[in-house]
């Protein structure tokens, strides 16, 4: 190609009027010097793409000679060149113009046999390496194949025994023994195996007998566990004490397949069991009453555990029940608190009708049926607790308000009467205006008292709702009552924990509305630290919660807002200071879940 434009630049151009020809000739001699030299004895050179190439000058005889050839048609080809760069023209039509084309076609034809001459010998170096390649995959291939055969002979085999040895036992198949063969490590695995082999024989022997005994215990412990959960569960959930009772020998009933199940408690003197509730046929029931003394009831109240009678022993334990229904006894008795407090028995006409656990369950659901007659009695203190408490609050709410209010209208109607005995009539009017008023605040204190008495604290209302409903309803014209909600989710209490907390908090604003004369009452609601807290606090007058009002009447209603707190596991602090308000706050634990992220709005 360089050789075709030298030729095409010294053809019929006049070099010294195109300078730009004259340089490209110039430049393609230079370019041909330079390539030539490299392919003859190496070097770096530059390809048409701008790629840098490092070439080694050849070792081959062949490329060489064609290289040789091609080098001295360059040196004719340019002396040409050299005499057309020098003179700056040639004539078209002249014998050098000839001479041009013949010497440009001699260098492409030899230029033409070094490329061949280079494909030639790519070619002979390339079958070479494909020969080398071949040997050594062929080589290669043999070496594996021997390495192959070795293996399954020596290892592959021997271990593949193993597996199939190892599948038996793990199917269960625990009577073929290993055959123990191949190289030493093998073998070592193999007598392992072996060895394993023996010892899961005399384990699965061991393992059947004591699954046997398991799944019979556990199937029996089942049934117990599932039935007795399930009958603690419906008593401990009843607190009326009939329906305790009721709930007790219906289940011993169901539970042990008796005809008759009868509970009875011990009498104040604990000299007498009395039938307290029964399930089974009319005709089951004797008596109400059986004494405990020659009875062989000993026996059964003083063990802990449930007693089977015979007529070797406490065959007339219960009296109450017919002896007909006799035949199969259990008994079991009541204990709290380390006390005797009843017996629970069950009965069939059939002998030998309970089987080996039925004592214990027996025993257990006694157990049980002690607890939540234990629970029924405390619910029942604590009801009766709580009315001795609500009426010490009414006594105190008619005592420090309606009380008085009659005092002060008695006072009042004694000085309106001086007053018109003396004519003095716009004094007395005055008089009859403040009686008027105090009636009407003694009006508005009976109704609420009537309305705290009546109202049914609502089962499924939120706190936030009651609160807001209380503050609605306690404030009057000159003392508005605010609430602020700081908790982000509703809270719903259960009826006996919003009662205390509406208490309290309805004590304390109508405390605030009666003695502080405030012009505002806040009532203040956050969550913190796992507890809710509720604070009712105003801007009055304010008093020394640790001085005695010195008016000589009894005041219960701090004591009542304690007892209140008490009961929902808190405490209630009073904090006030004459002439600087006085803030009443409710504490008790409340946990909210994940109250870390849902807080308080501080």
């Amino acid at each position: 190609m360089l050789a075709q434009q030298m030729s095409g630049l010294m053809v019929g151009t006049d070099l010294a009027a195109e300078t730009d020809d004259a340089q490209a000739l110039s430049q393609a001699v230079q370019t041909y010097d330079d390539t030539l030299s490299v392919l003859q004895f190496g070097g770096t050179i530059t390809d048409y793409s701008g790629q840098v190439l490092q070439l080694e000058p050849p070792n081959d005889l062949v490329v060489q000679a064609e290289l040789n050839a091609l080098s001295e048609d360059w040196a004719e080809f340019k002396i040409f060149v050299d005499a057309v760069l020098q003179n700056g023209k040639t004539a078209p039509n002249s014998v050098d113009a000839v001479k041009i084309q013949q010497s440009s076609q001699m260098l492409t034809d030899q230029a033409d046999r070094v490329v061949t001459a280079y494909e030639s010998l790519s070619s002979r170096k390339l079958s070479r390496l494909i020969t080398i390649q071949i040997t050594f995959l062929a080589t290669g291939l043999v070496l594996l194949a021997i390495g192959w055969w070795l293996s399954y002979r020596t290892i592959v085999l021997p271990l593949r025994k193993l597996e199939q040895s190892a599948a038996k036992i793990g199917s269960g198949d625990l009577i073929t023994e290993v055959e123990i063969a191949g190289p030493d490590e093998t073998r070592v695995l193999a007598a392992a195996m072996e060895d394993m082999r023996s010892q899961l024989v005399l384990s699965r022997q061991e393992l059947e007998n004591w699954a046997n005994q398991l799944e019979n215990r556990v199937k029996q412990r089942t049934r117990e566990l599932e039935a007795l959960s399930v009958v603690g569960l419906e008593i401990s959930s009843h607190l009326d004490l009939r329906e305790v009772l009721q709930s007790v020998t219906e289940k011993a009933q169901l539970l042990l397949g008796s005809e008759v199940a009868s509970l009875c408690l011990l009498d104040y003197q604990g000299t007498v069991l009395q039938l307290q509730s029964v399930k089974g046929p009319k005709e089951s029931i004797l008596r109400r009453a059986s004494p405990v003394t020659g009875t062989g009831a000993e026996l059964v109240l003083n063990k802990n555990h449930a007693q089977a009678c015979t007529p070797e022993n406490c065959t007339n334990f219960c009296a109450i029940l017919h002896p007909a229904y006799r035949a199969s006894h259990i008994a079991a008795s009541l204990q709290s608190n380390g006390r005797v407090i009843g017996a629970l028995c069950v009965g069939s006409s059939h002998p030998d009708a309970f089987s080996q656990e039925s004592g214990t369950i027996l025993t257990q659901l006694a157990n049980a049926a002690a607890g939540a007659l234990e629970n029924s009695r405390l619910y029942e203190q604590a009801e009766h607790a709580a009315m001795l408490e609500e009426r010490q609050r009414i006594a105190s709410d008619m005592h420090d308000g309606l009380l008085q209010t009659l005092s002060f209208l008695q006072w009042m109607v004694r000085i309106a009467r001086e007053q018109l005995a003396n004519y003095d009539v716009d004094q007395a009017v005055s008089t009859l205006g403040q009686i008027e008023r105090a009636n009407s605040q003694a009006d508005g204190e009976i109704r609420q008292a009537v309305v705290s008495l009546q109202e049914e604290l609502p089962q499924h209302s939120t706190l936030q709702k009651q609160l807001e409903d209380l503050a609605r309803l306690t404030a009057d014209s000159k003392v508005p009552i605010m609430f602020n909600d700081c908790v982000l989710l509703p809270l719903v209490l259960n009826h006996q924990m919003s009662e205390q907390v509406l208490r309290v908090v309805r004590e304390a604003v109508m405390n605030a509305q009666r003695y502080s004369r405030a012009e505002e009452i806040v009532i203040h609601l956050e969550h913190l630290d796992g507890n809710l807290s509720i604070e009712v606090e105003d801007d009055g007058v304010g008093f020394s919660p640790f001085v005695d009002p010195g008016d000589g009447r009894p005041h219960f209603g701090l004591k009542i807002m304690r007892a209140r707190a008490a009961r929902l596991n808190g405490q209630l602090d009073i904090s006030s200071t004459p002439g600087r308000g006085t803030r009443v706050r409710l504490t008790w634990p409340y946990p909210i879940e994940d109250h870390a992220s849902l807080g308080s709005i501080k």
